[in-house]
């Protein structure tokens, strides 16, 4: 049985498109007509709304299944095959995290990882072994890490460099 499907027709740059607002009987007509003046409202502003609507599935997939230890292992693998002569330092780096990080916000959706549950992570570390290297270097992986995912949405490419994350002051 074939069902009526709701579409919106539009130009963006030059480009004829078209996007699929749902179907009927499951979509009214009414939900159809604020699809419709959502879209519309996105095209006014430049805005393609399939690609709009990609990047929103695209986001809410990797919030759901990408968890901080898995990207810090997709992190972990790339810096030794980028650097294979510090794949010692990198596996040791690797075990402080299982050791202070992971068991707190690892198996926690990056993107659902608040900064003040980072800091109290970091903090927590800080108050044990005190200000060291080693702390700031589990700062600065856990840093790159996030910002890793939140930059290109997807910890399995290619990672851009980023700056490390500011200390965190004691109160």
């Amino acid at each position: 049985m074939a069902h009526a499907i709701w579409r919106y027709k539009y130009t963006l740059g030059g480009e004829d498109k078209l996007l699929t607002l749902g179907t009927y009987p499951a979509v009214s007509l009414a939900q159809a007509r604020e699809r419709h003046a959502e879209a519309h409202s996105q095209v006014v502003n430049g805005i393609d709304p399939n690609q709009s609507r990609k990047i929103a599935k695209l986001a809410k997939m990797v919030r759901k299944k990408i968890t901080f230890q898995q990207a810090a292992s997709v992190l972990y693998q790339q810096r030794v095959q980028d650097v294979p002569g510090n794949k010692e330092q990198f596996s040791t780096l690797m075990a402080r995290l299982e050791r202070d990080v992971f068991p707190y916000i690892g198996a926690r959706p990056v993107l659902e990882i608040t900064p003040v549950e980072l800091i109290t992570v970091l903090l927590r570390k800080e108050q044990i072994s005190g200000s060291t290297p080693e702390t700031q270097i589990i700062r600065n992986f856990c840093a790159d890490v996030i910002r890793a995912v939140i930059i290109k949405g997807d910890a399995h490419m290619e990672l851009m460099p980023v700056s490390p994350l500011a200390k965190p002051e004691k109160q």
